[in-house]
Formats: C-alpha cells, structure tokens, sequence
C-alpha cells in the first residue's frame, strides 16, 4: 500500500529557522484548525475544583443517609389527602391531627397518637372545631406538664389565631383566643418552663400555664422565620442572624451565630429542648441548632420531594421522627403523603460524605486517606476505593459518597474536573 492511498502527496519537513522554535521545546505539536500548517499547544492538564476536604470540613462527616422509615401510615384512612395538620411529641408518643383534605371546605377534626414502642395509632377525642395550622415551616405546637398547645392558625379555612389545649389525661381540649384574624406564616410557638411563648410576625406575647393570663413583651424587630423553645429559651431565627429572648432583660440578644441561607424550615420539637433542627430550601440537608454550637449541617433528606413538615425527637434518643402532612408530598414511588411518619436512626446509619451531582464526562478524583468509600448513584453501588483512584463519568445524577459510622473523614479529599 503506497502513501497515495493514505492521501499523503509529499514529505511534510520543517523548514523554518531554529529562531522560529524558540522557547517551543518539548511542547507538543500538531495540526492547525485551518489544516494548513502545524502549531504548538501546551501539554494538557487536569485542573478542576477541590469539592470536599476532611481537614476544613466541618464537621467533616457532614450528613447522614437514611436506611429505615416507618411505614406510609395513615390513621384515618384519607389516602394521603390530609394537609395543614398538627403534630408534637410526648411522652413516646407523637400526636397529631386537624387541617383539612385537599377539597376546600372538607376537614378533619380527628386527633390521634402514635405510639413508637408498638408502632400503633389511638384515635384520640376530636379537635373543637375545623382548625388547621399554617401549610409547614413554623414551630407551632409544643408539649408542656401533661398539655399540648398547638396554634391553630386557621379556623374553616381561614385565620384565626386560637390556641388550642389538650389535655392528655382528660383527652379533653381548650381553645383560647390570642390575638384576632391576621393573615402571616411567621409565628414561633415555645413551651418554657416558666411560660408559654408566642412570637407572631411583629409581636410577642408569654401566657400563664395555670391562668391562660397573657403578657405583652418585647417584639423581636423582624418577623422570626424559624425557632422554638431551646435550653428553655426562646431562639428566633431572622435574616442572616439568630437570637435569643433575654427573660431578664426582655430584650432579644444577638447570638452572633449566621442563620443558615434558607427561607422556609419546618416544625420542629425537641423533647429534651437542647436542639431544633430544621430543612433547608432544597429540601436536602436537615440543619441542628444548639446554642453553644449555633447552626450545624447534620444529614441528608435521602429524597426529592417535599420536605417534611414536622421533625420530632424523643427525649433520650438520636432518631428524627419526621411527619408528612401536605399532599403535594406524595408519589407512588416515594410513599410520603399525608399522615406518614419516617424515622431517621443515626445509630444505624452509614456516613454519607458527600452528595453532589455529577455529568457524564466529569473527572473525579478521590483520595480517601486510606478508609473504604462507597460511591452510589441513582441506587446502584457504582464503585468502592480505599486509597488515591481517578474516574470518569459516565452517568449523569446525584452521586453519594458514603462510609461505615466507624472510620473519619480527616484525610479525605475529593476533586472534581476536567482535562483542558
């Protein structure tokens, strides 16, 4: 076969001067894009972005992946239409109730309890009327000496601004008036032990527990967006800041911790009131507050629908009671409607290191500093590395980095890159 057959019509040599060549050496070469004469280009290298280092991280195991959940349950057999609803947690058991189906104008007066031990629902005396709360993201119910105050936000639909009592042993409930018919969604309810504690938009208010007496207090300036009882304080998140009701001085004092970049959370009550814990706007990464450490990234959600509209923990345990109340939460393959209730167990869960998306034709590199390291996608175990590995991407998704509880991310770094 002769090089006519190549397409090769003559020798290609270098004729320019050594000058031409100057500073060249060892560069590769090749073809122009006009194909008429050769150029030099610069070797090529992997260059990207470090997206994860356990020396800086913090904490540097940052989120958990959930592996268990409690059944889709719902008690009162609605299918999942029920929304707006209330839900806390006492005594080992989780109560919940109210709001209303998803056709306007039908509700739901039941109240039930779930008790964890045995993973059964009571149904329990009905609410006084067609009360419902806000549609998620605020604090709103609390437990306190054998009651549960929720605020009850709506009555038939629209505002109301009732408190409403039940007592758990007399399965019997109280409303009381707070303040009139006044549309928001920035309200924060704390069960002190000293008093009640109402923040609503502009407004703050303590209540007596024996006299249902209420006592105007110092407002916080803004509309609080997050919060509840912590400590037996009353923590308010606004803005960029987070603050903390002084009793003594009845002002409210910065706490100089930066408020995560969120808008909307959702309720949350902490049986031991040392924490809150809230969801951030892409429904991803529950966020724990404590007052000596502020704001803290824990876990991950695990899915992509709607975040949870109650987080509930039992005093004494880690796990994370999560109860879902608005329709707009299900799918037939997500199983999250109205009246389930999920558990995240940190004591049974592996680590997730890292949840990140990822386009096919992405480079990784990963040096785990010497543990083992699970990469999944889309459900499926993609690859384990142990040591310092490279890949390619050839999958498009959100990939999850995860390791057993038992080793520590300090040494491990993960970048992610092309070749230009």
């Amino acid at each position: 076969m002769g090089f006519a057959s190549l397409g090769v019509k003559e020798f290609v040599k270098l004729s320019d001067t050594p000058a031409a060549y100057a500073g060249k050496a060892l560069k590769p070469v090749q073809v122009n894009a006009g194909v008429t004469a050769l150029e030099f280009t610069n070797w090529r290298k992997f260059t990207g972005t470090k997206i994860f280092d356990g020396q800086t991280a913090s904490p540097p195991t940052r989120y958990l992946k959930p592996v268990t959940m409690y059944p889709n349950i719902n008690p009162d057999g609605s299918g999942g239409a029920l929304q707006r609803s209330f839900a806390t947690i006492a005594a080992g058991e989780i109560y919940t109730g109210g709001g209303r189906y998803t056709t306007l104008g039908v509700y739901n007066t039941q109240w039930w309890k779930y008790t964890i031990a045995t993973g059964k629902w009571t149904r329990l005396a009905n609410l006084p009327n067609n009360y419902g709360s806000s549609v998620n993201w605020r604090s709103n119910a609390g437990y306190f000496n054998g009651k549960i105050y929720l605020r009850a936000e709506y009555l038939n639909n629209d505002y109301s601004r009732k408190l409403l009592i039940y007592d758990i042993a007399g399965d019997s409930w109280t409303s009381l008036e707070t303040w009139g018919s006044m549309s928001t969604h920035n309200y924060i309810l704390a069960c002190c032990t000293d008093s009640l504690y109402l923040a609503v938009d502009t407004d703050f208010r303590k209540i007596d527990y024996t006299t249902l007496a209420i006592t105007v207090l110092t407002a916080l300036a803004s509309d609080p967006l997050a919060g509840g009882v912590c400590g037996d304080d009353v923590i308010a998140a606004h803005g960029n800041a987070t603050y903390r009701y002084n009793k003594g001085t009845t002002a409210w004092d910065n706490m100089a911790q930066a408020y995560p970049n969120y808008i909307h959370g959702s309720g949350c009550f902490v049986e031991d009131g040392d924490a809150l814990y809230y969801v951030n706007d892409d429904y991803d990464i529950f966020q724990k507050y404590t007052i000596a450490g502020g704001w803290v990234a824990q876990f991950t959600c695990g899915r992509a629908t709607r975040m949870p509209d109650y987080l509930l923990q039992v005093s004494g345990e880690a796990k994370i009671y999560c109860y879902w109340d608005n329709p707009e939460s299900y799918t037939a393959t997500d199983n999250v409607a109205c009246g389930s209730i999920h558990v995240y167990d940190p004591d049974s869960l592996n680590w997730c290191l890292l949840a990140t998306d990822l386009v096919a034709g992405d480079f990784i590199v990963v040096d785990t500093g010497g543990v083992p390291i699970l990469v999944e996608v889309n459900g499926m175990l993609k690859w384990t590395c142990t040591g310092l590995s490279t890949f390619f991407i050839m999958e498009s998704g959100r990939y999850y980095f995860t390791l057993s509880k038992d080793y520590t991310m300090i040494n491990t770094k993960i970048w992610k890159s092309v070749w230009g």
